[in-house]
């Protein structure tokens, strides 16, 4: 009798097991509700790592790629696409420097350049590579190459900002990654 109470408990689990920890309706087969510790981890070498574990705004664990984690924590903001838009660009309260490096695709030209950026003020030219920088108002600046004006307008929310790029003259668009160093003092 008992053998086949513990085979029928067996089978149960294996069907469909949801156990929680802490909690009373666990939404995952693994539901803790609380504090998890793991006391040994291995190394493993960064060439080695192909995904790495994350956690949602809902606390739901996941994978992840390491570049997929660094682009995500608005520090770093890439755009491989063709639609001249970044967004979650992390610009702090008060100003952040800016860094870009990126390529504009009419003349397969890459180009770097670094802004500081108050915000309520405007941008600040660090440094300028390949292109020219000229501000055009509080919230954008043009990047010139040749006959073609690329026309970076940051729009605000909160801290973050994102960043929309239009053309005047060429039909290409630009691409690249943002790097932001907030400014806290």
């Amino acid at each position: 009798m008992r053998l086949t109470i513990l085979f029928l408990m067996m089978m149960g689990i294996s069907m469909d097991a949801q156990v929680g920890i802490l909690t009373t309706s666990p939404t995952r087969s693994l539901d803790v509700n609380g504090d998890a510790r793991v006391r040994v981890l291995s190394d493993i070498l960064m060439p080695n790592v192909s995904q790495v574990l994350v956690t949602n705004i809902s606390g739901l664990l996941q994978k992840a790629t390491p570049i997929d984690v660094l682009y995500s924590s608005g520090l770093y903001n890439r755009n491989a696409g063709s639609n001249n838009y970044w967004t979650g660009i992390y610009v702090g309260s008060k100003a952040c420097r800016l860094d870009f490096t990126g390529r504009i695709a009419d003349y397969a030209t890459d180009f770097t350049f670094s802004v500081l950026y108050k915000i309520g003020t405007g941008f600040q030219m660090i440094s300028q590579n390949v292109v020219t920088i000229n501000p055009n108002d509080a919230t954008s600046f043009y990047v010139n190459w040749g006959s073609v004006d690329y026309l970076f307008r940051f729009t605000l929310s909160g801290n973050t900002a994102s960043v929309n790029v239009t053309q005047n003259g060429g039909g290409g668009w630009s691409q690249g990654t943002f790097r932001s160093i907030p400014i806290m003092d």
